[in-house]
């Protein structure tokens, strides 16, 4: 059953899609046969022609697990194929692949240009895996969308862009929600220390950037980091 709002989303018969995905499950580490099938969903038939094809093309190779149990492992050359599979539009075929839920014009503005008859030009659609809630709501979405109107619009009154009324073509703005990671951050304050760190602590942390920093340094930066996460987590309650 799909979430509220969202449509279902097709499954790729995609050949070279179907191979990135295998290795991308490889990237994080070797995987049997049996963990393969499980979480891909292919048929046995299906997968051992695809490990075939992988293995021929040098993409992936077989190695030992430490129970002494076969798995697969992305090779070198796999990692790099992938490259090209990697950034939203593989996370776009890699949902659509798992069934994610589907939300076209999330915040509905897109639709409301027909009900003012005035042109907006922008779209939010929107992929959540199966087992999450969308937590992004449509006066969210909304929001992202007039807040992009105004900095461009922005930007173009300042003359730091130009805006050309003679063409056509679409763009493509995208965002990567890694789900468990974006909750952390909301969790431990990342934009607020991000918008709070002192020179100091960006002294430090250009130093470690560059290898030059001192055991003493870092010791440094870790307290204070500290100071500055424990007074946002008071101010912030």
């Amino acid at each position: 059953m799909s979430a509220k709002g969202a449509q279902n989303w097709p499954k790729s018969a995609d050949k070279e899609q179907n191979r990135a995905r295998i290795i991308r499950l490889l990237d994080s580490g070797p995987k049997r046969f049996t963990d393969l099938l499980n979480e891909t969903k292919f048929s046995p038939r299906g997968l051992t022609t695809m490990l075939k094809d992988l293995e021929k093309a040098h993409r992936i190779e077989k190695t030992t697990l430490e129970n002494g149990k076969e798995a697969y492992r992305a090779t070198k050359s796999g990692e790099s194929w992938l490259m090209k599979y990697i950034g939203i539009v593989s996370m776009a075929n890699f949902l659509r692949d798992e069934g994610a839920d589907y939300y076209e014009d999330r915040s509905s503005m897109h639709g409301f240009k027909y009900f003012y008859e005035m042109p907006w030009g922008i779209q939010d659609d929107m992929m959540v895996a199966k087992n999450l809630e969308n937590p992004v709501t449509k006066e969210t979405a909304a929001e992202l969308q007039k807040l992009l109107y105004r900095l461009v619009k922005k930007d173009f009154k300042d003359k730091k862009i130009h805006l050309d009324t003679t063409k056509g073509g679409n763009i493509l703005l995208g965002f990567m929600i890694d789900y468990s990671e974006f909750v952390e951050s909301i969790q431990q304050n990342s934009l607020e220390y991000r918008e709070s760190i002192s020179e100091k602590e960006l002294d430090i942390l250009y130093k470690r950037e560059n290898g030059d920093a001192t055991k003493a340094e870092m010791e440094e930066l870790a307290q204070l980091k500290q100071k500055i996460l424990q007074k946002l987590e008071k101010k912030l309650k």
